[in-house]
């Protein structure tokens, strides 16, 4: 396509006789197709059409074949290469919005049927080598201070990230804790003077197991309202469709370019 130039505002000349011809090298219903939507464009910013175009012919270069899905209409399409360049994220912003979707997992797997599970008598080997039928306490620890070490992981790399609406979310979440801070001590887990949590295992291993499950199991506990604030962090910094917890961005339902590249 030597000698093209597309710049923006300068589409609105454009036919579906002219864009048809453009794009009828292709053997796809999806570019053939964007001729008969022309009209649709009226209503779309200046400079949108010029910026898809000028993206197909860049391949798209931001996203990976890994990121891209189907698009369902000419309107996600523009705004999946509207997105790609807003959503151009440094490593921290990514990391932090990773890590507050691993705090969300981790407070899930104690409230889900998982959980449920976690918090059901079994046969348990004990420390003199016999069989009792109990709750498995070393297991039921090992997940809560998943939840503790990802909890702290979250605040580590937040503070890493200048986002007011994040620092809200952030907050949210610490007042969840500070109101629950009475039931976590006495249960072992502890508010430090950076607002990060401990655990103290001889405490948690003797604690009542109803204290436990009432704050880390079912969708009424502190672990449950942790995780939903765990994903509004999250969404703060990236929104509901960005990055996910491996780094790469969520763009499930746009995949137009795709197979032409």
């Amino acid at each position: 396509m030597s000698g093209l130039n597309i710049q923006n505002n300068s589409w609105n000349g454009w036919t579906s006789s002219s864009i048809g011809t453009l794009f009828s090298g292709f053997q796809t219903t999806g570019v053939n197709g964007l001729a008969s939507f022309v009209s649709d464009y009226s209503s779309i910013k200046n400079g949108s059409y010029g910026k898809l175009v000028k993206a197909y012919y860049e391949k798209i270069d931001s996203a990976n074949e890994e990121e891209k899905k189907t698009a369902k209409s000419i309107s996600d399409k523009i705004d999946y290469v509207n997105t790609l360049d807003s959503k151009k994220l440094d490593s921290n912003a990514k990391n932090a919005a990773s890590d507050a979707k691993a705090l969300a997992s981790a407070a899930n797997s104690l409230t889900s049927n998982k959980g449920n599970a976690l918090f059901t008598k079994t046969n348990v080997t004990g420390s003199d080598g016999k069989m009792d039928y109990n709750y498995d306490m070393e297991k039921i620890y090992g997940s809560i201070s998943s939840f503790v070490e990802a909890y702290n992981k979250v605040l580590d790399q937040t503070d890493k990230v200048d986002s007011e609406t994040m620092d809200r979310a952030i907050s949210s979440m610490l007042n969840t804790t500070r109101i629950n801070s009475k039931a976590l001590t006495e249960i072992g887990v502890n508010i430090n003077s950076d607002s990060k949590l401990s655990i103290d295992k001889s405490t948690f291993l003797n604690a009542d197991v109803s204290a436990i499950k009432k704050l880390f199991n079912g969708s009424s506990s502190y672990a449950s309202v942790i995780s939903k604030q765990a994903d509004s962090i999250s969404a703060s910094i990236v929104g509901t469709n960005g990055y996910n917890s491996t780094g790469s961005y969520n763009a499930s339902s746009y995949d137009f370019f795709s197979q032409y590249i």
